[in-house]
């Protein structure tokens, strides 16, 4: 089963079609009817990126999904543990709202996607009979850590409308203290060097799913200010809304470069765009 799921990862299918082949091929003997495939964003939201036997309304749910909504999928997430509902009546038991929105015959089970140093998504699997728990237990952890690398390298899903807004507008590029940059006098936007401490630290809180007026709290800044850091932030970056940028920075390997707690206390250690590092000042 592992070694099928890999050569067709190797395919580089898109999300749809992964959803398919684990409904058709890998999972056939516990009777899958539908799957959907998610993956998370620095919103907090967890967002469909390949689901079959879904669509329409049956799919609306998981198209942005909270992380703290009471639901399969984001429970698995959240604890980072399996949830297996094997009868009608566990699922009556533990989501009564879920069920009511589906057949009243429908079984669940939801498996996070981790890598070993942070959960990516979650798979969530329907089925037209009830699955022998232990069974897929098996099965799907043999696959869960395969799917969990392919989505982490997925492109990230679309960006929030308020998010595409803020990274857009006519602009020059800047160095880190945001002045002109002599080198780079033109350009479409303001596009930083370098990214400063606070702003490092900001995108930290951004992977950690906080949303702009925690992150303001967080900071001691206002939520304006958060605001308009965040739009340097993806200018850097070159994205248009916070799950890409989450994403340039964690293949960067940008993420932990930084403390929260001494970030505004120490001189701001920069990172530049081609890697590098610098100390200016304080910092915005």
């Amino acid at each position: 089963m592992m070694l099928d799921m890999v050569r067709f990862i190797m395919t580089r299918p898109s999300g749809d079609q992964i959803a398919q082949h684990l409904v058709f091929k890998v999972l056939t003997a516990h009777a899958p009817r539908a799957a959907v495939i998610s993956r998370v964003s620095g919103a907090g939201t967890l967002r469909a990126v390949g689901s079959f036997g879904l669509e329409g309304r049956s799919l609306d749910p998981y198209r942005r999904l909270s992380l703290w909504t009471s639901s399969p999928m984001s429970d698995a997430f959240r604890t980072g543990g399996p949830v297996i509902l094997a009868t009608a009546d566990a699922v009556l038991h533990a989501y009564p709202d879920h069920l009511s929105a589906n057949e009243p015959t429908e079984t669940f089970a939801a498996w996070p996607l981790s890598l070993p140093v942070q959960r990516v998504g979650a798979v969530q699997i329907s089925f037209a009979r009830p699955p022998d728990p232990n069974a897929l237990y098996t099965d799907v952890s043999a696959i869960a850590a395969i799917l969990a690398l392919y989505v982490s390298l997925m492109e990230a899903p679309d960006v929030d409308p308020q998010d595409r807004a803020a990274a857009s507008g006519p602009v020059v590029r800047t160095d880190a203290d945001g002045r002109p940059d002599a080198e780079h006098p033109g350009g479409r936007r303001n596009v930083p060097l370098v990214l400063t401490r606070r702003q490092l630290w900001i995108v930290e809180l951004l992977a950690d799913g906080l949303t702009n007026v925690q992150i303001a709290k967080r900071v001691k800044f206002s939520e304006s200010t958060v605001r308009q850091e965040t739009m340097v932030i993806y200018r850097y970056f070159g994205v248009s809304g916070r799950e890409a940028a989450v994403w340039q920075a964690r293949k960067r390997g940008m993420l932990g470069v930084t403390g929260d707690q001494t970030a505004m206390a120490t001189p701001a250690t920069n990172v530049r765009r081609d890697g590098g590092t610098g100390v200016i000042g304080s910092g915005i």
